[in-house]
């Protein structure tokens, strides 16, 4: 199991919405599509990696600029256990991402 989908069960195991009973129904989709063999990472993301290098190719310079953003979902009371932030005792994530982009700004793709 990935360790998304394990951390996934784990939150919604703790939910208040999965005890009010309406949590797992709609993610039934989603558990569906996920444990479909013939789904897999690679073909979901092949045609967005072609696009973008097709982007890529029409300009002459791509910078690639780095972010780091961070999730505090100290908030919501389903978050426990989530993991931490920057601060001591924030829930949340941190998720790093990279950009192409133009010199002039102009958006081409995320990278990651």
């Amino acid at each position: 199991m990935h360790a998304w989908r394990s951390a996934l069960l784990r939150w919604l195991a703790d939910s208040r919405a999965v005890r009010n009973g309406w949590f797992p129904q709609s993610l039934k989709p989603a558990y569906c599509f996920f444990d479909n063999t013939q789904v897999d990472k690679d073909g979901i993301l092949a045609p967005h990696i072609a696009q973008t290098l097709d982007r890529m190719r029409q300009v002459p310079i791509v910078l690639a600029v780095q972010d780091t953003t961070e999730f505090n979902l100290s908030h919501l009371q389903a978050t426990e256990r989530l993991g931490r932030g920057t601060g001591n005792h924030e829930q949340g994530f941190m998720m790093p991402s990279l950009l192409a982009i133009t010199p002039r700004g102009l958006p081409l793709a995320c990278l990651g």
